[in-house]
């Protein structure tokens, strides 16, 4: 008697280990990657017309996938320390010295805005540069 319900337990367990390893329809992907964060800043002026004392410098495009923002600015030469910025309609003066913020973004975005220079009378010839930072 003892044999057979050893044999009928060990038939159970086999029965119920079958079971539990038969494949499951349903399965869980996970894929992680990464993306580099990538910010680019550029005018875009094939010609540069003056119109009184505002000369266009065309489009400025931001890029930047920062998911916490950005902030575009303008770095000019000396020379242009009296001169200001209209980007979109909106005067920016430009520093003295240092770095003027022109733009600001507090996540990742595409943007597009118009660019002129107002020139003061006095104003001699001078360079402006654009940069971009991720935060």
């Amino acid at each position: 008697m003892r044999t057979k319900l050893t044999t009928a337990l060990c038939a159970l367990v086999l029965a119920g280990s079958a079971s539990a390893t038969a494949p499951s329809s349903n399965y869980t992907l996970r894929i992680t990657g990464y993306v580099p964060v990538i910010c680019n800043a550029t005018l875009d002026a094939s010609v540069v017309p003056m119109t009184g004392d505002q000369v266009s410098l065309g489009q400025l495009n931001e890029f930047c996938n920062s998911p916490n923002g950005y902030q575009v600015y303008v770095d000019a030469s000396p020379e242009l320390a009296e001169a200001s910025l209209v980007i979109d309609g909106k005067r920016v003066d430009i520093a003295d010295e240092g770095s003027t913020l022109i733009s600001t973004s507090s996540h990742a975005d595409i943007a597009s805005r118009n660019v002129a220079l107002n020139l003061p009378e006095t104003a001699a010839a001078g360079t402006l540069s654009v940069r971009i930072v991720a935060l």
